[in-house]
């Protein structure tokens, strides 16, 4: 292994022989810094460019989500506006088919008693 500033990898504690290093002086050091920072951002700007696509697409599902979710309210509430409808109409039958059924019967009670008093003559 060459020295060029006198800086070898041994200089600062590092075993050269196992990790075959060797620093050509500060300045290079420093470049190794910066270029391990800049991959770093670049692979943190790709990873952050997917999560923002993540995040994109849960927001666009979610955004989907909440529109079935509306839509299936709506479809409930028409159902039960439906439901409420035919219960109100049923509800109207029944009642006329009550008084129908009351008159029919008001009708029997009036004729047995024309009837009695005919026959028994009171």
């Amino acid at each position: 292994m060459a020295k060029k500033a006198g800086l070898t990898g041994g200089s600062i504690g590092v075993n050269t022989t196992k990790y075959d290093v060797v620093f050509e002086s500060i300045d290079d050091l420093q470049q190794r810094v910066e270029q391990n920072t800049n991959q770093y951002r670049a692979l943190f700007g790709k990873v952050n460019g997917h999560n923002t696509y993540f995040k994109n697409q849960i927001k666009q599902i979610t955004e989907k989500d909440a529109d079935l979710r509306s839509l299936l309210r709506a479809k409930h509430f028409k159902i039960e506006q439906a439901i409420g409808i035919n219960h109100f109409e049923a509800n109207k039958r029944i009642n006329a088919t009550q008084f129908f059924i009351s008159l029919v019967l008001a009708a029997q009670a009036i004729a047995i008693v024309v009837l009695f008093i005919k026959v028994y003559g009171v």
